[in-house]
C-alpha cells in the first residue's frame, strides 16, 4: 500500500509519469515488472493512475518488448485491459519477432489472455497487421 500512496502522492506533486531509468523504461513498464506490489489489483491500479497521467505507452527494453508484452507473458489481465484502452501497441514485435498475440499464445495463456486481447483490439480498432491474428487462426485480415 505504500507502494501506492507513493506513486499516487508523486503524480498529484506534478511528478512526470514519463521519468526513464538507467534501462530506459518508464515507470509504467516498472508497474507490470515489480513483484513487490503486494496485490495484482495495487499492481493495476498503479497503472491505470500511471496510464490516465498520460505516461508514455509502447516504451521498449532491451529486446524490444513492450509493455503489453510483458503484461502477456505474466498474465496481467487487468493490465492488458488498461493498456489496450490506452492504444498499447497490439502488432508491436520483439527481438524474437513475437507480437504480444504469440507471448499469450507460447505461455498457454491463450483461452483467457487471447481472447481477451482479440476482443479488445477489435473493439478498440487495433487491428492493422494480420500477422498475429493469421497465425492464430483468426481469418480477419485482408
Amino acid at each position: 500500500m505504500l507502494f501506492l500512496c507513493l506513486h499516487q502522492i508523486l503524480l498529484e506533486l506534478g511528478a512526470s509519469p514519463n521519468v526513464y531509468d538507467e534501462k530506459n523504461l518508464t515507470p509504467l513498464y516498472h508497474t507490470i515488472l515489480n513483484k513487490q506490489i503486494k496485490s495484482i489489483n495495487d499492481s493495476s491500479y498503479c497503472c491505470q493512475l500511471l496510464l490516465q497521467d498520460h505516461s508514455i505507452v509502447n516504451c521498449r527494453d532491451d529486446y524490444l518488448s513492450t509493455e503489453l508484452h510483458q503484461a502477456c507473458r505474466l498474465g496481467l489481465v487487468q493490465h492488458l485491459e488498461h493498456l489496450l484502452f490506452y492504444r498499447a501497441d497490439i502488432n508491436a514485435v520483439n527481438l524474437a519477432g513475437n507480437t504480444p498475440l504469440h507471448i499469450c499464445a507460447a505461455t498457454n495463456q491463450v483461452l483467457s489472455l487471447l481472447n481477451k486481447t482479440l476482443a479488445l483490439s477489435f473493439i478498440l480498432g487495433s487491428m492493422c497487421s494480420c500477422t498475429s491474428f493469421s497465425w492464430c487462426g483468426y481469418k480477419y485480415c485482408k
